[in-house]
């Protein structure tokens, strides 16, 4: 990292399946109740559906991309786990502006030596 660098959150994707009213209603009457989308008077601080994968790092990978080609930067690396689905996310969004290049996916070092480590003991 050059001195001086500041590493800072440029993207942030929040997603909740859970609901205060919804579970005040569950905690005081034992029924369950499944709020999104006016099932309750009031506001419903869910986002997304409670029975919805919240591991689907694609969707939330490309809500972040988005916003960050919104506000007109490229990415051409990203770095994550090996089995991470947010490099498709990327090349989904700024595949078109790469041109015949596509998104460079770069493991990070953590998984990577975890993985080469299984590799090693499996010898």
């Amino acid at each position: 990292m050059e001195a001086g660098a500041k590493n800072q959150i440029i993207a942030l994707s929040i997603q909740n399946q859970l609901c205060k009213i919804g579970a005040l209603i569950a905690a005081t009457t034992g029924n369950y109740m499944i709020c999104q989308e006016e099932g309750h008077v009031g506001h419903c601080s869910a986002t997304i559906a409670p029975d919805y994968n919240i591991g689907d790092e694609y969707s939330w990978a490309m809500d972040c991309f988005k916003q960050i080609a919104e506000d007109g930067l490229l990415v051409k690396y990203v770095t994550t786990d090996a089995d991470s689905r947010a490099s498709h996310a990327a090349q989904a969004v700024f595949g078109p502006f790469l041109g015949e290049s596509q998104v460079v996916h770069l493991l990070d070092t953590r998984h990577l030596g975890a993985s080469q480590k299984r590799y090693c003991k499996a010898i």
